[in-house]
C-alpha cells in the first residue's frame, strides 16, 4: 500500500498534497484499509453508498407506496417508472457530482484514478442488480411475463453504460442534456432495425440472434468502460 501511495504521489502530486488536507476519519481510514486492488474499489463502492444513505429512508416509503397503488391498480408502471429513475440517478450520481462533494474526497485518497472510475461502474452495477430484483419481486405477483423481467435491466444498463463517459467528458448541465438524446437517438435506431421483418424475427426469435445481441452488447460495455477510463485518466483533477 505504501508503495502505491508513494508511485500515486509521484504520478499526481497535486492529489498528493490534497490528502494532507482531508481529515482522517471513518470514511478515509475505510477506502485506505482496502486490501489490494479489488479491496480498495470494494470501498470506494462503500463510500459512494454511505454519500447515498440521506435519501434511502424517503426512497423506500415511496416504493413502499407506489408498490401498494401497483397492486391496487394491477399495474406495475409506476413501480418501473420509479425503479428506472431511481437507479439511475443513484447508479449515476458518482459522475453527474463529478469534482465535486464526495469525488474530491475521492480523488485526494491513496487509490488510483482508474480504481476510483471502476467504482463507478461496479456502483451501476448493484443499482442495476437492486432495482431488477425489486423489479421481480413486485412484477411477477402482478403478472409479469418472466421473459419481460429483462426489460428494466435492460433500459438501465443502455442508460448507465451510456451515461458514465457522457457525463464525465461534459459534466452535469450539457451531459445531461447529451445523455438524453443519446438515448432517444439509440431508440431511434433500434426501433427502426427492428421494422424490418427478417432482422426482427432473426434479433428476438432466435438462438443466433440472441448471441449476437449479447456480443454486442458486451462489446459495446466493454468500449464504454474503456472510454469512461481514458476520459477520467485525462482529466485534470
Amino acid at each position: 500500500m505504501n508503495d502505491l501511495m508513494t508511485a500515486d504521489r509521484r504520478e499526481h502530486p497535486a492529489e498528493a498534497a490534497a490528502v494532507a488536507e482531508v481529515p482522517a476519519g471513518p470514511m478515509t481510514r475505510g477506502a485506505a484499509a482496502g486490501s489490494g486492488r479489488g479491496g480498495r474499489v470494494l470501498s470506494l463502492v462503500r463510500l459512494h453508498l454511505l454519500s447515498l444513505r440521506g435519501p434511502l429512508p424517503s426512497l423506500l416509503g415511496l416504493l413502499l407506496i407506489l408498490g401498494a397503488v401497483s397492486i391496487v391498480s394491477g399495474s406495475i408502471v409506476p413501480v418501473s417508472g420509479f425503479l428506472t429513475g431511481t437507479a439511475l440517478v443513484g447508479g449515476l450520481s458518482g459522475v453527474i457530482a463529478e469534482r465535486s462533494g464526495i469525488n474530491r474526497l475521492l480523488a485526494s485518497l491513496p487509490v488510483s484514478r482508474a480504481e476510483v472510475i471502476d467504482s463507478y461502474w461496479a456502483v451501476a452495477a448493484l443499482s442495476v442488480l437492486a432495482a431488477s430484483a425489486l423489479y421481480a419481486t413486485i412484477g411477477l405477483p402482478l403478472g409479469v411475463l418472466p421473459g419481460d423481467l429483462i426489460d428494466l435491466p435492460l433500459v438501465l444498463i443502455t442508460g448507465q453504460a451510456l451515461g458514465i463517459p457522457v457525463f464525465l467528458h461534459f459534466g452535469r448541465v450539457r451531459g445531461l442534456l447529451i445523455w438524453v438524446i443519446a438515448i432517444v437517438v439509440l431508440a431511434l435506431l433500434g426501433a427502426l432495425v427492428l421494422s424490418f421483418r427478417p432482422i426482427r424475427d432473426l434479433a428476438l426469435w432466435t438462438t443466433t440472434g440472441h448471441g449476437l445481441l449479447l456480443a454486442l452488447g458486451a462489446c459495446a460495455l466493454v468500449g464504454l468502460w474503456a472510454l469512461s477510463r481514458r476520459l477520467y485518466l485525462g482529466q485534470d483533477q
